[in-house]
């Protein structure tokens, strides 16, 4: 709290110039909900690599403004530029578990509860939260320990120290994620149907 009153002046530019960009470009570009209650697979889905990369650059940026008192929001910003790429290849390695883990979780369902390929989907979806949730939780310090790694050490030892960190808080971590999450999906689908 303390570093938000310190630095509300930089935080917000920083915060609305790409984790609220990201927000709105991805509230703007969901199409509405199909009568079955899903989202219509289409283009808009090229849409969430973009804002993603959008919010980890924010993501990097606000870890830089807040281990380093006194940066200005453009050397927060080219800060995030510099680490942007070993974020990426950390979410793109962590969507690939993730989608490894729950596409064999929805098999297993399927075989063991004999349900449809769509009830699986939804099931290995709602069984894999916790999964999904401890991934992130994991991975919660990887923009910090990037971002205020040394010029002698390589980013996957930062990754290394990112989860070491974490080790032993994750669930603790993963119910304030699963909070997060859930005010972000409010604030997400009001803007959609604003927009």
């Amino acid at each position: 709290v303390s570093f938000i009153r310190r630095e509300y002046r930089l935080i917000l530019p920083v915060a609305f110039s790409t984790l609220g960009l990201s927000v709105l470009l991805l509230g703007a570009m969901i199409p509405p909900m199909a009568q079955n209650g899903q989202l219509p697979p289409g283009d808009w889905m090229w849409w969430l690599v973009p804002t993603s990369v959008l919010a980890g650059i924010g993501a990097l940026a606000l870890s830089a403004l807040r281990l380093f008192p006194g940066m200005s929001v453009g050397e927060a910003m080219g800060c995030a530029l510099r680490h942007i790429l070993p974020l990426c290849l950390v979410m793109l390695a962590s969507m690939v578990a993730l989608i490894i883990g729950l596409t064999i979780l929805g098999i297993l369902l399927m075989v063991v509860l004999t349900s449809t390929p769509e009830a699986a989907v939804v099931q290995a979806m709602v069984f894999g939260l916790p999964f999904s949730l401890y991934i992130g939780a994991r991975l919660a310090l990887v923009s910090s320990a990037l971002v205020s790694r040394g010029p002698d050490e390589s980013a996957i030892s930062a990754v290394r120290r990112a989860l070491r960190l974490v080790r032993g808080h994750a669930w603790r971590i993963a119910l304030i994620m699963l909070a997060a999450s859930t005010v972000y999906l409010f604030l997400l689908f009001t803007l959609t149907a604003v927009l």
